[in-house]
């Protein structure tokens, strides 16, 4: 058990700070989630970056605050939904790209 808690400590970025002294393998293990969290916000943010910025490649006077707001209040959910699978096949390709 402790080699596989270990394993796990191991492969994500436990924050240490404001420890003074070094961290149980408990108390490390207790942080790997937030660990976790971090790796994933990071990577959605750079993954939203890129695309944002692909848009403003093609068209640099958009304006984009408003996408920080989130759906706009006038789209109802289906056309939502509906707009989410007609662009489904350009993120494949961006995120494809993205791996490369």
């Amino acid at each position: 058990m402790k080699v596989a808690a270990q394993a796990v400590v191991d492969m994500v970025d436990v924050a240490k700070e404001n420890a003074e002294a070094p961290l149980t393998l408990v108390e490390q293990v207790r942080r790997v989630p937030q660990g976790i969290m971090r790796y994933v916000s990071a990577t959605t943010h750079q993954y939203v970056s890129h695309v944002l910025g692909l848009v403003k490649s093609y068209w640099p006077h958009s304006i984009l605050a408003p996408l920080g707001e989130g759906m706009n209040p006038d789209c109802e959910e289906r056309q939502f939904e509906e707009y989410l699978t007609e662009v489904s096949l350009v993120a494949d390709r961006i995120i494809s790209n993205l791996e490369q």
